[in-house]
C-alpha cells in the first residue's frame, strides 16, 4: 500500500491501524474483550457462596471452589497477557510506521545533496550499503526505533556517541543522566541496527489515470533505459530522482515480543543469537516482522550559498 503523507501524526496512526499487524491487534483486542467479562463473571460466581441447608453445607466438599478457580484462572491470565502484548505490538507498529516517515523525510532532504566523495551527485542515489545518502537515511529509521527495540548483547554498532549524546541532553537541561542510558540505550541501538532494513522504492503511475506501480530501483532503471531516457551503461543501482518526484522508502523491523505465551499469537519467528538469553537479552526472543512504507515528494533543489563577492564595497 502506497502511503502519501499529508497530516503526519494522523497519517502514521492511520497507516499503522490499516496494516496487517493492526488488523491482528484488532482481532486480539476484540477476542480478549469478549471473553474477559465472561471469565471475570465466572470467577465472581465461584467466590459467591450459594445458600444451602445445614446438612448439605456440612457434607459439601471444601475443595470444589479451589478446583474450579484453578480451571478458570489460567484463561484469565492468558487473556490479560494477550491484552498486554497487543498494546505493546500496536505501539511498536506505530513507531515502525513513524520510522518509515523519518527515513523518507531524510531521503527527500539527502537526495538533492551533492556527495562527490561517494560518487553521488545531486538528485541521484545508490541503492546499496556503501551509499553515503542511504546510510544517513537508514540511520534516521534506526534511531527512530530505539525506543521499541529489544536489547542485543553484542555487535559492532558504535554506541558511545549515541549514549553520550543522550546523556548530554540531560546535562544541558540541568538534570542527572538516568542509569538506563548506559545500561540499555547502547544495547537497544545495537538491536535496532542489526534488525532493521531500509530500501528505496519507486511508486508512480506510468500514465495519467493508471494505477500506481511499486518498483525496485533496478526495475525503475531498466524501465528508463528501455524508454531511452538513460544510457544503456547506466548503473542499475543508481536511481535518478527529479524535482518533485515521489520518493518511497520501505522500513522492515523485527519487533521483539516480550510477553510469554501471548507472543505466539503475533510471532513470525525466533531469534537464534549467541547471547545468554537471560533478562535484558533478546537474542533468543520471538519477534514479529513488521514492514512500513511512506512516500514524500523529493525536494529536488540543492541550496548552495553564493560565494562572497570580491568587489571592494564602500561603506
Amino acid at each position: 500500500m502506497i502511503q502519501q503523507a499529508t497530516d503526519i501524526p494522523a497519517d502514521v496512526l492511520r497507516w499503522a491501524l490499516a496494516g496487517s499487524v493492526g488488523e491482528r491487534c484488532a482481532w486480539a483486542l476484540v477476542l480478549s474483550l469478549l471473553l474477559l467479562p465472561w471469565v471475570a463473571r465466572a470467577c465472581f460466581l465461584l467466590n459467591r457462596p450459594a445458600p444451602q441447608p445445614v446438612r448439605a453445607r456440612l457434607s459439601s466438599q471444601s475443595g470444589t471452589v479451589t478446583i474450579e478457580f484453578a480451571l478458570v484462572f489460567p484463561i484469565l491470565l492468558v487473556l490479560g497477557l494477550l491484552l498486554l502484548q497487543t498494546m505493546l505490538v500496536m505501539a511498536g507498529n506505530i513507531m515502525i510506521h513513524h520510522a518509515a516517515f523519518a527515513a523518507t523525510r531524510s531521503a527527500v532532504v539527502q537526495i538533492p545533496r551533492d556527495l562527490s566523495e561517494y560518487d553521488e551527485p545531486s538528485n541521484q542515489i545508490y541503492d546499496n550499503a556503501s551509499s553515503g545518502k542511504r546510510q544517513i537515511i537508514r540511520r534516521a529509521a534506526v534511531w527512530a526505533l530505539v525506543g521499541v527495540s529489544g536489547r542485543w548483547p553484542n555487535g559492532s554498532t558504535p554506541v558511545d556517541g549515541f549514549t553520550a549524546g543522550l546523556a548530554q541532553v540531560y546535562t544541558d537541561t540541568g538534570r542527572t543522566a538516568p542509569a538506563w542510558i548506559n545500561a540499555q540505550a547502547g544495547a537497544r541501538l545495537r538491536y535496532a541496527d542489526a534488525h532493521t532494513s531500509v530500501r528505496m522504492l519507486v511508486a508512480q503511475s506510468d500514465s495519467p489515470g493508471s494505477p500506481i506501480v511499486v518498483r525496485t530501483v533496478s526495475e525503475r532503471v531498466d524501465q528508463l533505459i528501455g524508454q531511452g531516457r538513460l544510457d544503456p551503461e547506466w548503473p542499475t543501482d543508481l536511481l535518478p530522482v527529479g524535482p518533485r518526484d515521489p520518493v518511497t522508502v520501505e522500513v522492515e523491523h523485527k519487533l521483539v515480543l516480550s510477553i510469554p505465551v501471548a507472543c505466539w499469537f503475533f510471532a513470525t519467528a525466533r531469534h537464534t543469537g549467541t547471547g545468554p538469553g537471560g533478562l535484558g537479552d533478546n537474542s533468543h526472543s520471538y519477534y514479529s516482522t513488521v514492514t512500513a512504507q511512506c512516500t514524500l515528494p523529493n525536494e529536488g533543489l540543492s541550496v548552495v550559498v553564493p560565494q562572497q563577492p570580491t568587489i571592494t564595497r564602500n561603506p
